[in-house]
């Protein structure tokens, strides 16, 4: 009788925990949406939607995971994994797209152009 109210609040404080990183990969996702519309950086776009997969891995896992039997969690857990793999390569993809356009940016004429302190002066 005991294992059982054990076993269930376990459970309940399972779901309970799932939940909550849900939401706070949502408030991640929406966090960097917010903050590529302010600098129209698509880095954070990357970051965002690694965090909307990471989103779609944590209800996937909460929504089937405790329902199916033995054999079927280990292939919902290879899903699982799989999904996370995708959310970490894609903030990987972001990093490299990032430094790449630095780079691009850097040997441009347009990066740095060197002023005096005064400003330009015209000839």
């Amino acid at each position: 009788m005991i294992g059982d109210y054990a076993s269930s609040l376990q459970t309940l404080f399972s779901h309970w925990a799932n939940g909550a990183i849900a939401f706070g990969l949502w408030v991640g996702a929406l966090f960097f949406f917010n903050g590529y519309r302010r600098t129209r950086d698509r880095f954070f776009v990357f970051l965002a939607a690694s965090f909307v997969v990471m989103l779609i891995d944590r209800l996937i896992w909460g929504l089937f995971g405790k329902s199916w039997d033995q054999d079927e969690q280990v292939s919902l857990r290879i899903l699982v994994y799989a999904i996370r793999l995708v959310g970490f390569l894609i903030i990987a993809f972001g990093v490299v797209d990032k430094n790449r356009r630095a780079e691009k940016a850097k040997s441009s004429d347009n990066y740095l152009k060197l002023v005096p302190p005064g400003g330009r002066k015209s000839a």
